[in-house]
């Protein structure tokens, strides 16, 4: 897996609801995941193959969405982590530069 080129990233996760706890679980054993987002989420555009028929019919396929905001560093340990614990679940995760973060 390759570095990121930037110092902080946001990590998305989006998690089949079936393994939505597990996830939680997960995260929140994790030191460096010390804090993270949680919302429901739809994927639009999925490959028909890969759908159920409710979601083919429905057009859209059910999630729950992660979001953390962490050093790149943490977000490849998190991947690595991720990738040997839920391989074949359908967890689909993507990695954003942050321009800019802070408290207002």
């Amino acid at each position: 897996m390759a570095e990121f080129a930037t110092a902080e990233v946001i990590l998305t996760l989006m998690v089949p609801p079936a393994h939505e706890t597990d996830v939680v679980d997960w995260l929140m054993a994790r030191t460096e995941a010390p804090g993270f987002f949680s919302f429901a989420g739809r994927g639009h555009g999925e490959a028909p193959s890969s759908m159920t028929v409710r979601e083919r019919v429905a057009g859209r396929r059910e999630g729950v969405a992660f979001q953390l905001l962490c050093p790149a560093e943490r977000a490849h340990s998190l991947l690595a982590g991720l990738e040997e614990d839920f391989a074949g679940t359908g967890l689909r995760y993507w990695v954003l530069p942050v321009l800019r973060s802070g408290r207002l």
